[in-house]
């Protein structure tokens, strides 16, 4: 039997995965809005913004936006008026604020999403006599990047 750790809990991630149906075919087979539309959503999500990458299926599209925090992704089957979205947001930002945008473009009759909360963690609690091992790291981004 595992000993229970005590100390602080840490979720290290939140990732929302949301089943979209009856959404605004115009998005879901055009792959520069489906791209322009997950950006837009980095940004205001306040998410920083490092790659991104759009391929037409025809007649669906998948683009995932690579942010400093994690992703933004999409997969769409426009002749079921379906789309697949992931939006996986590690540190202190809202993950919500990006699917909002999603939300109120695609405008779907119905939707189902979860939210995980990934890399749940107990992080030791401090004893008089230890350091802190714990290291938030901010997301590395390259120079080139001009935001």
């Amino acid at each position: 039997m595992q000993k229970a750790m005590r100390g602080t809990r840490l979720t290290l991630g939140r990732h929302i995965v949301a089943e979209m149906y009856g959404c605004d075919r115009r998005y879901l087979s055009d792959p520069q809005l489906m791209e322009e539309l997950l950006i837009e959503a980095a940004r205001k999500a306040e998410l920083t913004i490092v790659a991104s990458k759009t391929h037409n299926f025809i007649p669906g599209v998948t683009s995932l936006v690579i942010v400093g925090e994690s992703h933004l992704a999409i997969h769409t089957w426009p002749e079921y008026g379906y789309a697949a979205l992931d939006v996986f947001v590690c540190g202190s930002k809202d993950p919500w604020k990006a699917y909002n945008v999603v939300y109120e473009k695609l405008k779907p009759e119905r939707v189902k999403v979860t939210e995980l909360k990934r890399g749940v963690i107990t992080v030791p609690r401090k004893s008089r006599d230890t350091t802190d091992n714990i290291v938030i790291r901010e997301p590395i981004i390259p120079s080139s990047h001009s935001g």
